[in-house]
């Protein structure tokens, strides 16, 4: 069935952990341009699952031009619950940047992933699976992509997650 340029799904409920993964595989799968992750400790359930990897690996292969911004709340804690995914990324200096959220800044908490500009898995605690997948619908992740924007603007690379080169 083909679907009209203004048609846009709705958000669909995750039910379970294996749903959030594939959730995330799809989204990194489908997105061209860049991928935007705000996780306050990159759960390993989710991110160092090998699927992930290997979709945030293909990601960034496939052309040169693709971006990762990943957002964490401290550089330790992510390092110590997905080193696999941290040392991925590191592998890619040029394409991904890693920030930790700036001290002042109150997040609600939630977890999220931005797939270029339409797309986005959302939950909004980030022990649970319970979340959302919008596909295809600028309107409503546009509100989170801001909001990303904004912590961007206001978070410092994290010491913990640079990689020292000799």
């Amino acid at each position: 069935m083909v679907e009209s340029s203004d048609h846009r799904a709705e958000p669909r409920q995750l039910k379970d952990w294996d749903e959030v993964r594939q959730s995330y595989c799809h989204l990194v799968g489908l997105a061209k341009r860049e991928l935007r992750i705000f996780s306050p400790a990159l759960e390993p359930g989710v991110f160092e699952q090998r699927a992930f990897m290997e979709a945030v690996r293909t990601f960034l292969i496939t052309a040169h031009a693709r971006r990762i911004h990943l957002l964490v709340l401290d550089g330790a804690t992510a390092l110590r619950k997905s080193p696999r995914l941290v040392e991925l990324l590191r592998s890619f200096p040029s394409q991904v940047e890693i920030r930790r959220l700036g001290p002042h800044i109150q997040s609600d908490g939630a977890s999220y992933l931005l797939a270029d500009e339409d797309r986005m898995v959302l939950r909004s605690d980030p022990k649970h699976y319970a979340g959302i997948v919008v596909d295809s619908d600028l309107g409503k992740v546009r509100p989170k992509r801001q909001e990303f924007v904004d912590y961007w603007a206001q978070s410092d690379p994290d010491p913990n997650l640079r990689r020292l080169q000799l």
